[in-house]
């Protein structure tokens, strides 16, 4: 018998090829992913790298079977496709879990290359057997065992390779290579595969069941979706890469952050780091301790809210100005404490920049000056507000401190010391000294004390020795010049986590500047001592005119805030009406919310809801509010000045100038608001003043934006029916359509499912309905349709429902009726039909008959679907009769009706 002998597409063969490379190179990265992740991320990985890669192995192979291309029709059966697709899965993941181990022995290499090429060989013979063709497939034994071969190989040398490279982070040559080399390997197995089978012609009856037709589109779809697969596969692998590394710097610069907060939390200042925008990112522990805001709140420039209001603008302009420019940051601020207590505070910031002179991080602290600030503040204040002379000394000595630069990174001497108090380390000891570190180490340091501070200095120090707690002074120190500086010298205790105490760290802070100032301005003081206490009297006459018209603006304020309150509470009630109006899906439900609302959003007025009718000449009272006066329920639309003009209209008590007719008898002031939607007036809200209050036209918009509400709610509603009739009913007949029936018949079969009762179905057809519009054209036919439409509506009961099911067809439900009743019912519409006479264009257009095809519910179906179908069979049953007769379906109808039946009638 001559064999079927079939081509290859050989752009599909190259196609499949570019997927065997893809997937390798998948599978390589995948395997270095499985190899560094553990616990659950490796079974993570393992799972998706086996899939990912197990797809790539199966698209591979089906596109290289649509490759070969037989000059028969080939269909796939796809449960058995599904089952080739877990073979590829399971050995991808046998791979994947070989090479991800620590070592992998020639046991290990031959075990898993033997599994994997099994796998490989499996899933190609698997897709051979899901092909259903006219034909049959004999395959080569020796040629079968040498691509079982070749699958063991190409997996030895896969394994081999993956192991080697897997551990790359990037597309080396190596790994592209080994893709390369992979990808040209796989296909050889496939392709020696396919060529050891042969097909030979067999007209043998095929079961196509479970089967479908694969073409070289869905081929390039396969295609597209593997690789799509495995570049979301390589991107994640990628990703996941970079991740780790990131995750490992960022662990290194913690472990350096967490060393630098130590280290800043045993400084006995309050220390502070910034980024080069200058937002502050860390702030130690004597700041929270003392401004009670939390690490989060003090981030950024939320410091600022500790900082005192007259300092807060040139403050922040000094520091913007400091970070713009990268120069030294000094200034003089009060700070307010978490007791809400100001303390005056010396701050100061150097930046850090890196080898390339580039700013990294700005370093500063803040120093508690408040004891010498503390008299120089109160007559600076003084001072500042009474005389001149004093307000420019003191602008020369902020400039002096605002532009005065710090020598290094740290603008303080920091020194430490062991228990005993000896010092051991000073940073800038021989900056100011002149001295050399070593010549500060010990007590020599207290040599550089100024004779009459150190007995002080020392006592103070020693004190702090044996209590260990924390230490401060103010002494002179003497510098390389011989001249001596004040001071202020504290330390803080270091202790273990046994509370012994392991080192001393300390601060000495140049404060020489506010000590002269503080000198300087006492004597100014004594100077001005006698034109300040003149000026006290008349401070405290203007303190006094000026607390009287602040009680005035308070109470302005208070009546303000009061009004405000009543206004957003209306506003609110206002925003929670129209969130409910717009969920309403009636208009009673529309006018229960609005009338609900309307005493709490006015509750000082009384009001009522009147609509227009359907044919907008008569409006109707539908509600009212807080016991209205309503003298017409009813009224005709003239009698409203809103409804005339669309605009508001107020109505002043002894005003008759333009009063509504339909409120006579009413004293009061009143207005009525016209309610509109979409230029449309839908009528009116009428409201009355109490006969305490008047109506204020300033609340206007609030009265206006209710009835706009009301208006656009109702107008919503009307569209949504509008819009639901025509969804469901036909658009030339007016009758109900095919998907209204559809839902009802549904419904209607349910209910007489659970009441035991029957539902009958007449299907109608009018009998040569194109010999109408052949003869009297398309306008005629719809004329035709219509009147039959009426005919029918008005031939059945006010339960039962007529649809127009499409073209000349219609459907008649009828709940309760049996198969005698339906079929009653149907010969006496058959006979009106027959009497009805249709005029088009002044002439009649003869004599109507119709086809009836009758089926019950539960007799001839229990779907829907079947019932339409033994109603449709009796209908054509009726039809190859002769026409103008009723069919009633029988039992057996149900599997009648097929297209070949259809086309003869």
């Amino acid at each position: 018998m001559p064999t079927i002998t079939g081509t290859y597409d050989y752009r599909l063969v190259a196609l499949s090829v570019a997927l065997a490379m893809a997937t390798s190179y998948a599978a390589l990265d995948l395997a270095g992913r499985v190899t560094v992740s553990h616990r659950w991320a490796r079974f993570v990985w393992l799972t998706g790298g086996a899939v990912a890669m197990g797809f790539g192995i199966w698209a591979m192979h089906y596109v290289g079977m649509l490759a070969f291309q037989l000059p028969v029709r080939v269909l796939y059966h796809y449960p058995t496709v599904v089952l080739s697709l877990l073979a590829a899965i399971a050995a991808s993941a046998v791979a994947l879990f070989v090479v991800s181990r620590p070592r992998m022995g020639l046991a290990n290499e031959l075990g898993g290359s033997a599994l994997m090429g099994g796998g490989i060989a499996g899933m190609h013979y698997i897709g051979m057997a899901a092909m259903r063709l006219p034909a049959t497939m004999e395959f080569q034994p020796d040629r079968v065992i040498l691509s079982i071969v070749l699958a063991v190989l190409v997996s030895l040398v896969a394994l081999t390779l993956a192991f080697r490279v897997r551990l790359e982070r990037k597309a080396s040559s190596t790994k592209i290579g080994s893709a390369f080399l992979m990808g040209c390997a796989i296909p050889l197995m496939h392709y020696t595969g396919m060529w050891a089978v042969d097909f030979y012609p067999d007209n043998a009856a095929i079961n196509f069941s479970h089967t479908i037709s694969v073409s070289a589109i869905s081929g390039m779809a396969i295609a597209t979706s593997s690789f799509a697969v495995l570049a979301l596969a390589i991107a994640s692998s990628f990703m996941d890469r970079l991740l780790s590394t990131r995750t490992s710097d960022l662990q290194f610069i913690r472990e350096r952050e967490l060393y630098l907060q130590t280290m800043a939390e045993t400084i006995p200042e309050i220390i502070w780091t910034a980024s080069p925008d200058g937002s502050t990112d860390f702030t130690n522990r004597k700041w929270l301790d003392y401004s009670g805001l939390t690490a989060d709140q003090s981030k950024g420039s939320g410091w600022t809210v500790a900082v005192h209001p007259e300092e807060l603008d040139a403050c922040w302009l000094r520091w913007q100005e400091a970070t713009r420019k990268g120069e030294p940051y000094e200034d003089e601020m009060r700070l307010r404490g978490k007791d809400g207590v100001f303390r005056w505070f010396l701050a100061r910031a150097n930046p850090v920049r890196d080898p390339n002179g580039t700013i990294v991080k700005w370093f500063g602290t803040c120093t508690d000056i408040e004891d010498q600030k503390h008299s120089q503040t109160i007559l600076r204040e003084q001072i500042v507000e009474r005389t001149q002379q004093l307000a420019d000394a003191n602008t020369r000595l902020q400039e002096e401190q605002y532009f005065r630069k710090l020598a290094d990174g740290v603008p303080e001497m920091i020194w430490t010391a062991d228990p005993r108090g000896m010092v051991d380390y000073v940073n800038q000891a021989n900056d100011y000294t002149g001295r050399a570190a070593e010549q500060s180490y010990g007590g020599a340091f207290a040599e550089t004390i100024h004779p009459d501070d150190q007995p002080l200095a020392l006592e103070k120090w020693q004190g702090a020795l044996r209590s260990g707690q924390p230490f401060e002074v103010e002494c002179r120190l003497q510098g390389k010049d011989g001249g001596y500086r004040w001071f202020l010298v504290r330390a803080n205790p270091i202790r273990n986590d046994a509370g012994e105490i392991e080192k001393w760290i300390g601060t000495c802070t140049d404060i020489e500047n506010q000590k002269q100032n503080q000198k300087l301005l006492e004597e100014e003081v004594l100077d001005r001592t006698v034109q300040l206490e003149k000026m006290n009297s008349r401070l405290q006459e203007e303190m006094a005119e000026k607390d009287l018209a602040r009680k005035q603006f308070d109470g302005q304020n208070e009546k303000m805030m009061k009004d405000l309150e009543k206004r957003s509470e209306r506003a609110t009630m206002l925003a929670k009406m129209g969130e409910l109006l717009q969920s309403c899906i009636s208009r009673d439900e529309v006018i229960s919310v609005a009338l609900g609302f309307a005493p709490k959003i006015f509750p000082a007025v009384r009001g009522e809801l009147a609509l227009l009718n359907t044919t907008r000449n008569q409006a109707e009272v539908i509600g009212s509010w807080n016991e209205c006066y309503i003298p017409h329920p009813e009224f005709d639309s003239s009698d409203c000045w809103a409804l005339r003009t669309g605009h508001p209209h107020l109505v002043t008590p002894g005003d008759s100038t333009a009063r509504c007719s339909h409120v006579q008898g009413i004293s009061v002031s009143y207005m009525c608001l016209p309610i509109l939607a979409q230029g449309e007036t839908l009528g009116i809200v009428h409201l009355q003043a109490t006969s305490e209050g008047q109506l204020e036209s300033a609340e206007l918009s609030f009265k206006t934006t209710f009835a706009g509400q009301v208006g656009l709610s109702i107008a919503n509603i009307r569209l949504r029916e509008a819009l639901r009739m025509q969804s469901v009913r036909d658009s030339l007949t007016g009758l109900y359509n095919r998907r209204y029936l559809e839902e009802l018949l549904e419904r209607e079969m349910r209910r007489a499912s659970r009441a035991a009762y029957p539902v009958g179905v007449l299907m109608i057809d009018l009998d040569h309905f194109k010999n109408f519009n052949d003869t009297y054209g398309h306008d005629a036919g719809d004329a035709v349709l219509r009147e039959t439409g009426l005919l029918l509506v008005k031939s059945v009961r006010a339960e039962d429902v007529v649809c127009r099911y499409g073209g000349e067809e219609f459907v008649i439900v009828l709940p309760t009726a049996n198969a005698e009743t339906s079929q009653a019912r149907a010969e006496s519409i058959r006979t009106k039909i027959k009497e009805l006479t249709v005029i088009h264009q002044g002439r009649p257009m003869g004599m109507l008959t119709i086809s009836v095809g009758v089926a019950v519910f539960p007799e001839h179906g229990v779907s829907p679907k079947e019932l339409m179908s033994a109603a449709d069979a009796a209908l054509y049953e009726a039809k190859r009769s002769g026409r103008d007769q009723v069919s009633v379906a029988s039992p057996k109808a149900i599997d009648l009706g097929t297209t070949a039946e259809k086309s003869a009638v």
